[in-house]
């Protein structure tokens, strides 16, 4: 209650998140590339204009967007001297949006205070790598979303899909809808 959670994307995953934090009393900041359209009724989300703006106010920073060649390599060093120390990172995206040497740095450093990952680059991570020996960090199997209910849904979404493309709709989460329209 009273922190604020930073997303990155506000896709199904990242508006599940805000619902459910806001619901604990969280203040929500997002950056996303659709801005404006998300307009939750319950709660207040307020959008950055950049990236950079959303990581020194982030107490949680939340990375729930796509992979694409823009966002491979989105938070190092840099963004990490931009957060607050007491920040955590929780990834549950895709590891490539991170340097995961630059995070055992920063948080081996006191530049953050730790984080949650269901991801890395590599895939597990090696035997020895510094950030397996923080006491902060969180390091899931990459199996968050391995119920059967999210199995359920996906066999769903995907059914639907090719629905909506025989029928010649436009089918629903596109990652580059630009591309793809």
């Amino acid at each position: 209650m009273g922190a604020t959670l930073g997303i990155v994307s506000l896709g199904n995953i990242g508006q599940g998140v805000a619902k459910r934090c806001a619901a604990f009393g969280m203040e929500i900041i997002a950056f996303t590339r659709t801005r404006g359209k998300y307009r939750p009724e319950s709660f207040a989300v307020e959008e950055t204009a950049t990236f950079e703006e959303l990581l020194p106010r982030a107490d949680y920073l939340l990375l729930s967007l796509p992979l694409t060649e823009e966002s491979r390599g989105l938070i190092g060093a840099k963004e990490f001297a931009l957060m607050k120390d007491s920040a955590f990172l929780i990834n549950i995206a895709r590891g490539a949006h991170v340097d995961i040497d630059a995070l055992a740095e920063a948080i081996a450093g006191g530049k953050l205070a730790g984080a949650g990952l269901d991801v890395t680059v590599p895939e597990p991570l090696p035997e020895g790598h510094p950030i397996l020996s923080l006491p902060n960090v969180v390091i899931s199997p990459h199996s968050a979303s391995h119920t059967a209910g999210v199995q359920r849904r996906s066999t769903q979404l995907l059914c639907d899909n090719i629905r909506r493309a025989v029928e010649g709709e436009r089918v629903t989460s596109l990652v580059n809808p630009e591309v793809y329209g």
